[in-house]
C-alpha cells in the first residue's frame, strides 16, 4: 500500500519538473527575442549603414541569383545539427543546464534582432518579410530545440541527484539512456524536416514577396 502511494507522488513531481523545464527553455527564447529587439533599436549609424547595404544587396540579388539547393541544405543541416548536438551533449555536464539555456537565449536573440531591425528599417513590409523568412522552418525548429533542451537540462540536473539517489539511478540508467537517445533521434528528424522546408519552401515565399 505504501508503494502505491509513493508512485503517484513521484510521477507528479516528475511531470511538474518537466513543465518547469519547458517554461525555462521557452523563457530563454522569449528573453533572447526581447533583448534582440532592444539591441536592434540601439544600433549605431555605422553598423546600421553596413547592415542596410548588406540587406539591399541581398534583396536585389536574391530573386535572380541561382544557389545550389544541395549546398544550402547541407549548410542548414550542419548549422542546426551542430546546435542540436551542442544542446543534447550539454546534458552530460553538471553545469550543462546553463549552456543549454544560453543556446536557446542566443537563438531568440538572433530572431529578435533580425525581425526588429527589418521592422525599424522597412516597416510592416520588413516585419512580414522577416516572418516569411523565419516562420515556416522555425515552427519545427523552436519547439524541437525547447524539447531537446528540456531533456538536456533534466539530465544535467540528474547529475546532482545521482549523489543522493545512486542506487535507483543505476537501476534506471539503461531506460534513461534509451529515452535520451530517442530525444536525439526525434531532434535529428526535426532538423532534417525543418532544413528541407528552409531550403526548398521558404525561398519560394521570399522570392514571391520580393518580386512584388
Amino acid at each position: 500500500m505504501r508503494m502505491k502511494r509513493k508512485i503517484p507522488s513521484f510521477s507528479k513531481r516528475r511531470i511538474s519538473s518537466g513543465y518547469i523545464l519547458y517554461l525555462i527553455g521557452s523563457g530563454c527564447i522569449v528573453i533572447g527575442i526581447l533583448l534582440g529587439a532592444i539591441i536592434a533599436n540601439h544600433v549605431n549609424e555605422i553598423q546600421q549603414k553596413e547592415l542596410l547595404q548588406y540587406l539591399e544587396s541581398f534583396f536585389s540579388q536574391f530573386p535572380t541569383t541561382f544557389v545550389s539547393s544541395k549546398q544550402v541544405l547541407k549548410n542548414v543541416l550542419f548549422k542546426n545539427g551542430k546546435l542540436l548536438l551542442w544542446i543534447w551533449g550539454m546534458g552530460f555536464l553538471t553545469i550543462g543546464i546553463f549552456f543549454a539555456c544560453g543556446a536557446l537565449f542566443l537563438k531568440g536573440l538572433v530572431y529578435g534582432f533580425t525581425s526588429t531591425f527589418l521592422f525599424v528599417q522597412y516597416g510592416w513590409n520588413g516585419l512580414f518579410f522577416g516572418f516569411i523568412s523565419f516562420l515556416p522552418q522555425n515552427l519545427i525548429f523552436i519547439p524541437m530545440f525547447i524539447f531537446v533542451a528540456k531533456y538536456s537540462m533534466q539530465w544535467s540536473v540528474g547529475h546532482y541527484q545521482q549523489k543522493q539517489m545512486r542506487a535507483r539511478w543505476h537501476r534506471e540508467q539503461k531506460q534513461k539512456w534509451i529515452e535520451y537517445g530517442l530525444v536525439l533521434a526525434i531532434g535529428l528528424a526535426c532538423i532534417v524536416l525543418g532544413s528541407v522546408i528552409e531550403t526548398y519552401f521558404t525561398p519560394i515565399l521570399m522570392r514571391a514577396l520580393l518580386s512584388k
